[in-house]
C-alpha cells in the first residue's frame, strides 16, 4: 500500500504553483497602459494589439512590451546594478553621467572627467575672456561702492581622487581652472577665494564631500565658509567668522544623494546627510522682494532667498550662486545686516538690476568650477 506524501511536499507544490502563477496574474490584472520609467527617462512599450495588418510586426512589438514590463522588472533591474554593478565590478549602468569608485564612492563623469583628464582646454583666449569679463565687473561694482569676490566650489574629485576608479588618469598639464586660478589671483579688483586648497588642506579634520552626491557636506560647508569669510576680513574687519564652538551639526539618514539617483540607487543605498548650523542664530528669513526668476527655471522657489540682522552697522550682500552655497547660508548670514541669495540658473551673471536695488557692500560669485565657463560678457543696456 502507497503511503500519502507527506503534507509538507504537499505545501511546497502549491507555494511552488502559487509563485509561478504571480507573474501570469500580473500581466492580467496590470493595467495596459504604456507607463513610464522615471529611472529610465522614457516611456516603456505599449501592449500591442494583435490585427491581420500587423502580424508579422506583432512578435517584435510583443517582445518590447515582455521586456519593459515583466514582473519585477523594476527591481531586478536595479537589484542587479546594486550587486553586479556597484558592489561587484565598480561598472556604473551610465558611464557617460557617473562612475563607481573604491569604497561605494561615486562621481560625476561628464564635463568634471574631462577637466580632470586635461580633455576640456577651451583655450587662453577664453581664459581670459573669463577673466576680463570678471575684471569688468568688479570696476563697475567699485564705481557703486562695492567690493567683488569670487569664490570657486571644487570638484570632488580634485579633493577625493584616491577614490576614483582607475581608469581617470590626472592630466600632467594643468587643467583650464588652474589656469584660470593663477590670472584671477593676479587682479587686485576681482578678489578670488579658491576653495580648493582650503578643503585639501582640511582632509584631515574629516569627510568633506558625500560619499553618493557631488557637493560638499555639512563639514565641507564649514570650511568653505570659512575660507570666504577669513577673506572678506581682510577688507571688513567686522566680519569674523564664526567659531567651531559656534557651529553645529545635524545628522539624518536619506536615500542616497543626485549621484546615486542618477545610477537608479537611490532606493537601495542611504547616506547620512549633515547639514550646518549656528548654534544661537541671529539672522532671520525675512521677505523676498520679488525679483523675477529667469524663464523655466526649475527651482523658481530657491531663485531668491533673503536673510538678515537688525544691526545697521554690518554690511550688506549679494550672493549670486549654485547649489554648492545653500549649505553655507545659515552660516554666511551671520555677518550682515542683510543678504541676498540668488540663484540665475547657471548663469553667473552680473545682475545689475538687483546689486543696483540692493545696494550691498559686497557681491560675491560662487560658482562650481565646470560652470566656469558658463561665465558671458553680459553687459546691461544702456
Amino acid at each position: 500500500m502507497k503511503r500519502p506524501p507527506h503534507i509538507h511536499h504537499t505545501l511546497l507544490i502549491l507555494v511552488f504553483l502559487a509563485w509561478i502563477s504571480v507573474p501570469l496574474a500580473y500581466r492580467l490584472f496590470r493595467p495596459a497602459g504604456a507607463g513610464i520609467s522615471r529611472a529610465e527617462n522614457r516611456v516603456l512599450a505599449p501592449k500591442p494589439v494583435l490585427r491581420a495588418a500587423s502580424l508579422r510586426a506583432y512578435p517584435a512589438a510583443w517582445e518590447k512590451y515582455f521586456n519593459d514590463h515583466f514582473f519585477l522588472r523594476h527591481e531586478l533591474i536595479h537589484l542587479n546594478t546594486l550587486v553586479v554593478d556597484y558592489y561587484l565590478f565598480k561598472r556604473s549602468p551610465i558611464p557617460s553621467e557617473v562612475a563607481f569608485g573604491q569604497g561605494g564612492w561615486i562621481y560625476a563623469t561628464g564635463s568634471e572627467r574631462e577637466i580632470y583628464e586635461g580633455r576640456n582646454q577651451p583655450g587662453t583666449a577664453r581664459l581670459m575672456e573669463i577673466a576680463g569679463e570678471l575684471h569688468r565687473r568688479a570696476l563697475e561694482y567699485r564705481a557703486m561702492g562695492i567690493i567683488f569676490y569670487v569664490a570657486v566650489a571644487p570638484m570632488k574629485c580634485d579633493v577625493y581622487p584616491e577614490f576614483l576608479p582607475g581608469n581617470f588618469i590626472r592630466s600632467e598639464k594643468p587643467a583650464f581652472p588652474d589656469e584660470l586660478m593663477t590670472i584671477l589671483a593676479r587682479d587686485t579688483l576681482c578678489h578670488l577665494v579658491n576653495l580648493k586648497d582650503s578643503l585639501v588642506a582640511a582632509k584631515k579634520s574629516g569627510w568633506l564631500f558625500y560619499r553618493t552626491d557631488s557637493h560638499w557636506n555639512g563639514l565641507g560647508a564649514w570650511y568653505s565658509y570659512r575660507g570666504i569669510v577669513n577673506r572678506i576680513h581682510r577688507d571688513f574687519p567686522a566680519v569674523k567668522p564664526l567659531d567651531m564652538g559656534e557651529f553645529r551639526l545635524s545628522g539624518y539618514r536619506h536615500e542616497a544623494g543626485n549621484l546615486a539617483t542618477m545610477a537608479g540607487l537611490q532606493q537601495h543605498i542611504t547616506e547620512v546627510f549633515v547639514t550646518p548650523g549656528v548654534v544661537n542664530p541671529r539672522s532671520q528669513e525675512l521677505p523676498k522682494f520679488g525679483y523675477p526668476p529667469p524663464p523655466l527655471f526649475g527651482y523658481p522657489a530657491e531663485y531668491e532667498l533673503v536673510r538678515g540682522i537688525p544691526d545697521h552697522s554690518l554690511p550688506r550682500a549679494v550672493v549670486i550662486r549654485d547649489s554648492f552655497f545653500a549649505s553655507l547660508i545659515p552660516l554666511f548670514s551671520e555677518h550682515f545686516s542683510r543678504s541676498v541669495y540668488i540663484f540665475d540658473a547657471w548663469k553667473y551673471g552680473p545682475n545689475p538690476e538687483i546689486t543696483g536695488h540692493e545696494k550691498p557692500d559686497i557681491v560675491l560669485l560662487e560658482i562650481y568650477t565646470p560652470n566656469l565657463l558658463n561665465i558671458r560678457a553680459d553687459h546691461p543696456k544702456k
